[in-house]
């Protein structure tokens, strides 16, 4: 049961991102070229933010750890901005947003699996996967994972079609700062309920600025 949990939560990791952009393309015709700018855009990403990583004071390792979450928060929310607002600026349907977005957090779930298969070699960590049961909590998370990255992308691509981005990517800022806080920092299961919730109330929103951007091209 141990073996099945990782390997049905590892594969979950793989290949939900690659459902939903072939769902996504059927359903909408959205276009892949926004996924793959997502993924190359955060692999260069990861590289300027491991070299700023390295400059880092690690003597306090709580404002190390504070630090990191808001270069990570920062960076990646900017990044969004430079996509939308720069490289993909042709690309101005509402379903190319959803694309980037299953993109941008594709290379945080190859990781993700490759942290989750790994547990496999290491018989004495026990973790939330490898416990009775764990693969449906596993298999949700990995499911609802690419939705926070997609949900902020949406966020940051109506703030630059509707030219609110000096309001609206503070707040995304915030919203993944207080979201990466709660996943390393709130006990267990609060971390899980916080986030969830938040994600729920970030839906319901997200839904409401994706009715309004227009469904053709601008």
């Amino acid at each position: 049961m141990r073996e099945f949990n990782i390997y049905f939560v590892g594969i979950c990791h793989i290949i939900v991102p690659f459902a939903v952009i072939i769902l996504w393309h059927k359903r909408t015709n959205a276009r892949y070229t926004p996924f793959i700018a997502g993924v190359l855009m955060i692999i260069v990403l990861s590289f300027i933010r491991g070299a700023i990583r390295s400059t880092f004071n690690r003597s306090d390792p709580f404002l190390n750890l504070m630090k990191q979450i808001l270069l990570t928060s920062v960076m990646e929310e900017v990044c969004r901005y430079i996509a939308f607002a720069h490289v993909l600026k042709n690309y101005d349907r509402r379903q190319d947003s959803v694309m980037y977005g299953v993109g941008h957090g594709f290379m945080e779930e190859i990781g993700s699996a490759v942290m989750v298969f790994g547990l496999i070699s290491e018989y004495e960590r026990e973790t939330i996967y490898t416990e009775a049961g764990g693969f449906l909590i596993g298999g949700f998370m990995a499911i609802t994972a690419p939705l926070f990255h997609i949900l902020l992308s949406v966020v940051i691509f109506y703030a630059v079609q509707s030219y609110k981005v000096k309001t609206v990517l503070p707040a995304a800022i915030a919203y993944h700062f207080f979201i990466d806080y709660l996943r390393i920092c709130a006990p267990v299961p609060l971390d899980f309920i916080l986030e969830y919730c938040l994600l729920a109330v970030l839906t319901i929103v997200v839904i409401r600025l994706y009715r309004k951007l227009p469904e053709t091209d601008i």
